[in-house]
């Protein structure tokens, strides 16, 4: 059994590493989302839920989280259409399933930080008040107020990180293109 728990250790951190390496990097988001991110299980957005608007990855996955007490996470993902990775957002129910609103399909591999409904909340109302129709949905790359989770509270994630349980993840290779 723990042989097992090293092999998949082992293939986790090459999965990471794979998905890290088709990213751009930043080198504050990124470090970050490695020490604190998961591996989560891709999956077609079930036929109840509705696509969101194209490019609004951040809000489209707030307004899910909101709306169906679903889980918002911050992170990586790759493209099934190109094979590429970006900074992202999705939903993730209980088990860690991807819900993801944006993309026409399911990406090939996602790794990110589940986010505390509360927090996700207190962070963009804040911004609401401030910024009124400017405001902008993204936790992790927040340059303009110069990343005060990763900088002020990066270092308390019961104040802001999500547990959840760790479902069996199949591994699958990010298809190149």
């Amino acid at each position: 059994m723990r042989r097992e728990r090293v092999a998949m250790a082992k293939n986790n951190t090459e999965l990471v590493d794979d998905i890290l390496s088709r990213c751009v990097p930043n080198r504050i988001v990124t470090p970050f989302v490695k020490q604190y991110g998961r591996l989560f299980q891709p999956q077609r957005l079930p036929p109840n839920y509705r696509r969101g608007a194209w490019k609004a990855c951040f809000a489209n996955s707030y307004r899910m989280a909101l709306r169906h007490g679903f889980v918002y996470v911050e992170g990586y993902a790759i493209s099934s259409d190109t094979g590429t990775g970006c900074l992202h957002s999705w939903c993730v129910d209980r088990q860690g399933m991807v819900l993801e609103r944006t993309w026409g399909h399911p990406g090939n591999a996602y790794f990110g930080i589940p986010f505390q409904t509360q927090f996700l909340r207190r962070t963009i109302d804040a911004r609401r008040r401030s910024l009124g129709d400017k405001v902008y949905f993204g936790l992790l790359d927040d340059y303009e107020a110069r990343w005060p989770l990763i900088k002020h509270l990066g270092d308390s994630p019961e104040l802001w990180l999500e547990t959840l349980t760790r479902p069996k993840l199949r591994l699958v290779r990010p298809r190149t293109h």
